[in-house]
Order: C-alpha cells, then structure tokens, then sequence
C-alpha cells in the first residue's frame, strides 16, 4: 500500500514500524527522520514564517483562519499524481498541521479514494495507540505490538530511575506571544522525567 503523510509525527511513526518502503509522500512539515526528506511534499503553508516573530506568527494564522478556514494549502495535483491508498492526517489542531477535513476535501475528486486515516492521540495512551492504528491499517500488527511495547519499557525505565527524587517545578511553554501552555501529553512526560508541571492540563 501506499502512504502519503500529512503529519509529521505520522512520518515518524511509519519509520519506527519500518514502513518507510510503502511511503510516497509527506508535508511540508515532515523533518524527521532525515531520510524522509527526498519524498515529495503534499501540503504547503499559505505564508512564509521564516523571519517572524511568535506575535507576528500568530497574527498570520489568524488572517488566514478568517480568509480561507485554513493555514494549510493540500497539493492535489501532486496528490492524485502519487495515487495513495493510505492518507494519514489528524484533527487535533487545526492550526498546527493539515486537518482532516482538508485532506478529505482534497481526495473527493481522486480517481480512486485513498483510506483517510487520522491519528487524533491527547494522551500518551491515545499515542500508543495511534501507533497501533497504522500497523493495523497497514496489516502489521505485530510490529506495532512490538514498537509501543519498545516505547513503554523505557518511559518505564526513566520513571524508575527518578524514582522519589524531588520534583523538578517546570514551566513548559509551547508558544511566546501570546503566551500558550501546551496540554495534551506533555504534562504527562514532564512528570514521567520527574518535573511538576506548572502550567497546562493532561488530555
């Protein structure tokens, strides 16, 4: 099968379950891991942050949220040329990375309509579990077994060796200005490498 990825940490994900062979495209986001980088790039940003302050950032998401309901362009020229059977997206954030309704509008008119699969994870739990999801989609389960089974033998491992040291008071802030504490699972790998988190809830 074919993949396309529209989320980067879905690129890494299709990585650690060494799925890599079955991918064909990414966004522009995808930075990681470094031999992703020669696939084409399916999406593209509506403006160049290169240079912007976090202010300025955030008055451009905002413009182009009011202007066209999106900060994000999907290349369906290139899409339909890549003829994917797996697209994986996400509807956390509709800001931080191509949403799902996008790239459902962007496959409606391709010959042949691709799987959407979108990885909407706000706990480590959920993370695990997107991880498991694309094995699945991909009729490899056993990898991700073994993959998320990898992944919690060393948050396990790291628990363990802050044991009952004091907590660490941190403050983790995921953007400058205006200021925004992250959620999610942040706070929860804060806790997990032996902080307290300040700011920001779990989920």
């Amino acid at each position: 099968m074919r993949i396309v990825s529209m989320l980067s940490s879905a690129t890494e994900i299709v990585y650690a379950l060494g799925l890599q062979d079955h991918l064909v495209g990414i966004s522009h986001e995808c930075d990681y891991p470094p031999e992703s980088q020669g696939h084409p790039r399916t999406s593209r940003s509506r403006f160049d942050p290169a240079g912007l302050t976090s202010g300025e950032i955030d008055a451009e998401v905002r413009r182009c949220m009011q202007e066209w309901g999106s900060v994000y362009e999907v290349d369906t020229a290139l899409l339909r040329s890549l003829h994917p059977d797996v697209v994986l997206t996400q509807a956390v954030c509709e800001v931080c990375a191509v949403p799902t309704g996008s790239v459902h509008e962007a496959v409606a008119d391709l010959p042949t309509r691709p799987q959407v699969v979108s990885l909407d994870a706000h706990t480590l739990e959920e993370i695990f579990g997107t991880m498991q999801q694309v094995a699945d989609v991909m009729e490899v389960p056993e990898r991700g077994h073994h993959v998320v089974a990898g992944l919690r033998q060393r948050i396990a491992e790291v628990s363990e060796r802050v044991g009952s040291r004091e907590r660490v008071r941190t403050l983790a802030l995921e953007w400058l200005d205006p200021p925004f504490a992250p959620g999610h699972w942040l706070p929860e790998i804060v806790e997990h490498a032996g902080g307290e988190n300040l700011l920001g809830t779990a989920g």
